[in-house]
């Protein structure tokens, strides 16, 4: 890959904010207003609502499905967190603790069985669901729309025993949410088209 050719030829390093921070500390502060944005002047109402504010202006469409997707990934993500605290309830340092230790360096050391590992990935995809591109573009069908979808499955998909109950709660909040492709359906309908977590 070229990330992998760059790091061999020594002139680029991959790394992350936290470790750039380290090295570049900041020089001055900012004040971030809540509830603000820069494309949307509804403050955040693209994330959780129909405000109107869309990428193809051009296209007639509705985004009546931002609000259900919404509910249901907030939904999914509560069930998610409390299945790993009463999973993780044993880990070192306690399950908030550990998950935070985990994301700052990586893979986790002492403790990293593989129930372990099967909670920090479920973490990390509902996580992941609440992308934001996810609500930015104009369809649930879309790639964003899919991808949240797709990250919000596999999180369910490792839940274990509550694999069953996550799916059939996290497509009840989804509702009637509809795309804009006649073709594609409903929310559901794609969230199954995408990604079906539950093995048969």
């Amino acid at each position: 890959t070229v990330i992998h050719r760059l790091q061999q030829s020594g002139k680029a390093q991959v790394t992350n904010f936290a470790a750039a921070l380290a090295v570049y500390p900041p020089a001055t502060t900012v004040d971030l207003v809540e509830r603000t944005s820069w494309s949307c002047p509804h403050g955040v109402e693209r994330w959780r609502s129909a405000c109107g504010c869309k990428v193809h202006t051009d296209r007639p469409s509705q985004q009546d499905w931002r609000a259900p997707l919404r509910f249901a990934v907030e939904w999914l993500a509560h069930e998610v967190h409390g299945i790993y605290d009463r999973e993780g309830r044993d880990l070192p340092g306690g399950s908030r603790a550990f998950l935070e230790a985990a994301g700052a360096t990586g893979p986790v050391r002492g403790g990293g069985d593989e129930n372990t590992a099967r909670l920090i990935e479920m973490e990390r995809g509902v996580l992941r669901a609440m992308s934001s591109c996810g609500w930015f573009f104009d369809d649930i069908a879309g790639l964003e729309g899919r991808q949240v979808l797709r990250y919000a499955a596999h999180a369910i998909s490792l839940a274990g025993a509550e694999s069953a109950r996550l799916e059939a709660g996290f497509i009840a909040q989804l509702g009637d949410a509809r795309s804009n492709d006649p073709a594609a359906g409903s929310a559901t309908d794609v969230f199954r088209s995408t990604f079906q977590p539950t093995p048969s």
